[in-house]
């Protein structure tokens, strides 16, 4: 049995592996016992079109027979290698974003805050203390209710 069908038995009964993942892995090592590749050998090698005969079969045929694939380009189970997701990505920009949208949001309440005070020494340097009650008095209700939505 070749290394390839190997393989695949062996992913195919690991149990660390999604049910699907490892149906595909025996399906493939199903396919690659029965298929007549393995009875005529490749069709580079059959000489299924006459210019191949004359050619030696293709560069991948030859690179495959010098080198084991495998050790070229390992399987992990991990195939990303580490690397972030473009899922994970996106999910990690729209935190940011939102986190930069609620950061955006209290400083203008904060701005709002400072103009109604400001406003309300206005109104008390003019004499007029009904405004400048009253305008204190939104300025607390919003306080309250800023600290309300913090909690």
């Amino acid at each position: 049995m070749k290394k390839g069908v190997k393989f695949d038995y062996k992913q195919a009964y690991n149990k660390n592996l999604k049910p699907s993942a490892r149906l595909h892995y025996l399906e493939n090592a199903r396919h690659d016992q029965d298929s007549p590749a393995k009875k005529y050998g490749s069709p580079m090698k059959m000489g299924s079109h006459s210019i191949h005969k004359h050619m030696g079969g293709s560069a991948l045929l030859n690179y495959s027979e010098a080198r084991d694939l495998e050790e070229d380009m390992p399987i992990d189970k991990d195939a990303t290698g580490g690397r972030s997701t473009a899922k994970s990505k996106i999910e990690a920009g729209r935190k940011l974003k939102q986190e930069g949208r609620a950061q955006k949001k209290s400083e203008r309440k904060v701005k709002s805050l400072d103009r109604k005070a400001i406003r309300a020494k206005k109104a008390e340097a003019s004499g007029d203390t009904r405004k400048a009650d009253r305008i204190k008095r939104s300025a607390q209700r919003k306080k309250d209710r800023i600290a309300r939505k913090n909690k």
